[in-house]
């Protein structure tokens, strides 16, 4: 009777969520008996992954076969094998001791017995690309791992020419809190990558910074850096003369296993990224031999959660393709953020962190998912939010997440943060299921259940949370997490400091297949269907932007739901067909709802122009003005677009 009670209870959850918002995906070719299999054995695809941990790189192959064993039995479909350390709180006495450094040679012999046994079970493996995150490790190169700028200065009176010694900047050794920053230095005490981007000249006005760019000279052409002497006649008077060079921050991975300690990668230069990647083709290919014919499904790129300053090589070239203007007169202001007026200086930040969002998206996930593709795998990351106030994001999120093969967030058990609007910004589901849908990814995996409870919790206390993100678009779930204990431990057991303990030491763990049968019913149907809504919400396009979770920023209103586009879709794909607003795949939506901003993109305003021509509903209070078209002025005819758009009700 219990079990007949717990189906039905399963049955009405599916059927309130499905009749709300999906339809069965006819294009699949599903018929009901096909689609009734499905839900009462959910394919592999659909059942729950899990985060399996391995801390501080420390395995046992006897205690692997029995965990994978024990996830079978329990209704689990795969694993994310993710090599880490563990803060010292959670390791009293050293009682996880250290295994080999992660992908060295015992390393990998480790991970060919896990993936050839996750074989045999028909499981689906993805590996985590380091220990910890972010990417990165022992084999990169100074010239690969992450950079920043650094700046000297002298002092100087015009006018007459003169050959002035400008010194190599200083560049740290230990960072704020004196631990050592991972950076490489030669014998002359340089560091071994470095490259001079630019000399400025500005007047020297005792207390009071410049205020515009008219004052700076750019006086780079002047300086020979094999000397490191700058030939210069000097305009009458005082000049600070700033010499900018690029080297490695030295920012090391978060939370790598002992033997793992190592900087992470230049997520800036597609030549970081190709090198990163590469280096576990090698060792992979060998190894495992046709990917096709193992486990390994997708390697898995974990948050950007760098803190350091970011420079990178490219970074003059592309913002000037993205902004129009050269960067070079505006460097001061990464200094110092009160050098210009606050008007320029607004502007400035908001178009360097554009470019940088460009940047990781092409250089990063995007070279990324070209390279595991040529292979024959699929990448997957956590490639959005959270932003502010908890990590500085300089992405476009749903920009980011469609350019991976499987976009990725996260859900939290009892930990919230919190934005200026008091919104819960680590409930981040509504926004990969967009990029998912827009990009037509089918798949909207989240890393569920994380929190800092610490066996508080059981299926009891997840169910609600699994079925409010099934509500916001989830279609898979990967349970952080599941850590590996090797034989001794007891119970219950070693585990990393965060995330819901999920794995065969817990009491209830005999007990957790039916609710494991539950999240892959769901997942199922949900990946078998289409989203449907009402509205399509445009949010703008300012960088960093973010999807926030559904209902609290924007909501359409009790029983409606709405889509959420970004500019590149709606430049590239947004049509009306019949009055409807269409994207390719079918969606169809009946109005399309503008986020308040002040001004708008003039390539925007211009696909508005038509949609609307074309009998779409436009929703959405009048900008101020026209952004700059890459820097360059908006033309009249554009800006006039805006009351023609927003004209009154009867105008002519």
């Amino acid at each position: 009777m219990a079990q007949k009670i717990f189906r039905t209870i399963m049955m009405g959850a599916m059927v309130a969520m499905c009749s709300c918002s999906k339809t069965p995906r006819e294009s699949r070719g599903s018929d009901y008996d096909s689609f009734k299999a499905g839900f009462i054995n959910p394919p592999m695809r659909a059942r729950p992954k899990v985060y399996w941990w391995w801390l501080n790189g420390k395995t046992d192959t006897v205690r692997l076969r029995e965990e994978l064993l024990a996830m079978q039995q329990a209704g689990i479909g795969g694993v994310d094998i993710f090599e880490i350390g563990v803060p010292s709180y959670t390791n009293p006495d050293g009682m996880i001791p250290a295994g080999p450094a992660f992908m060295s040679e015992e390393s990998k012999k480790t991970i060919k017995f896990a993936i050839g046994h996750a074989t045999r079970l028909g499981f689906e493996v993805g590996l985590n690309v380091a220990s910890s995150w972010n990417a990165g490790g022992s084999w990169t190169l100074p010239k690969n791992a992450a950079k920043s700028l650094y700046a000297s200065r002298v002092k100087v009176t015009g006018p007459s020419k003169q050959n002035i010694a400008l010194p190599f900047p200083a560049v740290p050794r230990t960072d704020s809190r004196n631990r050592p920053l991972l950076i490489s230095f030669n014998a002359d005490g340089k560091p071994a990558y470095y490259e001079d981007v630019a000399v400025l000249a500005i007047p020297s006005n005792g207390a009071r910074p410049a205020q515009d760019t008219s004052q700076i000279l750019n006086i780079t052409t002047y300086f020979d850096a094999r000397t490191e002497k700058l030939s210069w006649n000097p305009p009458s008077g005082e000049w600070n003369v700033y010499r900018y060079v690029c080297a490695n921050s030295g920012e090391a991975l978060k939370l790598p296993s002992p033997n793992s300690q190592a900087p992470i990668i230049d997520h800036y230069d597609s030549s970081a990224t190709a090198a990163h990647f590469r280096f576990f083709m090698n060792e992979l290919k060998p190894l495992l031999g046709d990917f096709s014919n193992t486990a390994l499904k997708n390697l898995y790129l974990a948050s950007y959660e760098a803190t350091g300053s970011v420079w990178t090589s490219g970074l003059p070239a592309a913002f000037k393709k993205v902004n129009g203007y050269d960067i070079y007169k505006m460097i001061p202001a990464l200094f110092d953020k009160n050098f210009f007026a606050p008007g320029a200086a607004g502007k400035f930040e908001d178009d360097f962190t554009r470019t940088l969002s460009e940047l990781i998206i092409n250089n990063h996930y995007r070279k990324a998912r070209e390279i595991c593709n040529q292979y024959g795998l699929k990448i997957t990351s956590e490639a959005g939010g959270p932003g502010k106030p908890l990590h500085n994001v300089p992405v476009e999120a749903l920009k980011a997440l469609g350019s991976l093969d499987i976009p990725r967030g996260e859900f939290w058990n009892k930990h919230i943060h919190y934005d200026e609007d008091s919104i819960d910004i680590m409930w981040l589901v509504k926004e990969i299921a967009a990029a998912s849908h827009i990009y037509r990814r089918k798949i909207v995996e989240e890393e569920s259940f994380t929190s800092f409870q610490h066996w508080q919790e059981g299926p009891f206390d997840l169910k609600p949370l699994a079925d409010r993100s099934f509500c916001e678009g989830m279609n898979r779930v990967v349970v952080h997490g599941f850590t590996h204990n090797p034989r001794g431990t007891g119970f219950p057991g070693i585990v990393y400091h965060a995330g819901t303990h999920y794995n065969d030491k817990r009491i209830w763990w005999p007990k957790i297949r039916p609710f494991n049968d539950y999240l892959a019913r769901l997942s199922f149907v949900f990946q078998e269907a289409d989203f449907k809504a009402d509205v399509l919400y445009y949010y703008g396009d300012g960088v960093p932007k973010f999807v926030y979770p559904k209902n609290t920023k924007f909501k359409v209103g009790p029983g409606y739901d709405y889509e959420v586009i970004n500019t590149e879709v709606l430049l590239r794909d947004l049509q009306v067909r019949d009055g409807k607003l269409t994207l390719p795949g079918g969606a169809r939506f009946s109005a399309l709802s503008l986020a308040a901003e002040s001004s708008i993109n003039p390539d925007v305003l211009k696909k508005l122009a038509v949609l609307a021509r074309e009998g779409a509903v436009i929703i959405g209070d009048k900008p101020l003005a026209v952004a700059k078209d890459h820097g360059q002025p908006v033309s009249a005819e554009t800006e006039n677009l805006i009351d023609e758009l927003w004209a009154p009700a009867g105008a002519s």
